[in-house]
């Protein structure tokens, strides 16, 4: 639920604005990005998340990043890069 409204990035819920509400705005870290690819970030997140809670290891490319139950991140790839979870 809310996928389109919950910020990818700080996991604030926000609202869809816009002429047609297609743009989400994060009242918390301010990222403004298209509504249906913010929702499509969330539902990924939720699917490497369920993924991992049936046992699959599940990383991010390019990061290392490791992610467990609901798309919550588990281990990150170095202290110089923090990762943040909400999740």
């Amino acid at each position: 639920a809310y996928t389109s409204r919950r910020c990818w990035r700080c996991g604030a819920l926000g609202e869809r604005s816009g002429k047609h509400h297609g743009l989400f705005e994060c009242p918390r870290c301010g990222l403004k990005e298209n509504a249906d690819r913010n929702g499509a970030f969330n539902i990924g997140r939720r699917a490497l998340g369920y993924m991992s809670k049936v046992g699959a290891v599940v990383s991010q490319p390019g990061t290392g990043a490791v992610f467990g139950e609901l798309g919550s991140v588990v281990q990150c790839p170095t202290p110089e890069a923090p990762c943040t979870s909400w999740g």
